[in-house]
């Protein structure tokens, strides 16, 4: 038995992921729709592998071309089957209720980081602390326990290192977050250029 390709699809409020396969049986992998993310080593990947899945290893690549929608057809390009998973992965269900921003990264030099927001931006401002450190800032908005932050890692845009973004410290009035650089552990200025990232508030 070969696999020779994935059906991504939700059904209601559960995602599934379908092996497809050349002969015998395929596995079928599900998670609750809001839980379920897909994500990309680099930028330009054309692999994905997916979390919040029952079965599915995390640290599974699956190409770009093996990627099918629920009819089992192809996804016309990776920014289609992307602004789908955006859509629909991720986001809170019924019976949920959560307020979530998100948008795209850029900084250079000692200036604040800019967003390019992708819907509401919330009346939420950023501020410059230190090299590598910024924070989102909006009085009374983020709730300690309740207030999650997630963003790939990526390639740094100054140093061309594998860098990431790490969630600091929270109060009610900000959301800090550093850029570290994996190789050489230090926070760094230069590095967010288009890095996209998701903020999600529980109510």
């Amino acid at each position: 038995m070969a696999v020779t390709g994935h059906k991504i699809y939700i059904v209601g409020n559960i995602a599934y992921i379908d092996q497809i396969v050349d002969s015998g049986s395929a596995m079928q992998f599900e998670g609750l729709a809001k839980d379920c993310l897909p994500r990309k080593k680099y930028t330009n990947s054309t692999e994905y592998s997916f979390s919040g899945f029952n079965g599915i290893s995390e640290v599974l690549a699956i190409p770009f071309a093996q990627l099918k929608d629920g009819n089992g057809d192809a996804w016309a390009d990776q920014a289609t089957f992307e602004a789908w998973a955006t859509s629909n992965l991720g986001k809170p269900s019924a019976g949920d209720s959560a307020l979530i921003y998100e948008g795209y990264l850029n900084q250079s030099d000692t200036e604040a980081p800019s967003v390019s927001w992708i819907g509401d931006d919330g009346g939420i401002t950023m501020s410059y602390i230190s090299a590598g450190r910024y924070s989102f800032d909006k009085i009374g908005l983020f709730t300690t326990d309740k207030t999650f932050f997630y963003s790939n890692a990526f390639i740094g845009a100054g140093s061309g290192l594998f860098s990431a973004i790490i969630p600091n410290y929270m109060s009610e009035d900000s959301l800090e977050i550093e850029v570290y650089n994996a190789a050489t552990s230090l926070r760094a200025n230069n590095e967010l250029s288009s890095i996209r990232f998701q903020i999600t508030i529980k109510q």
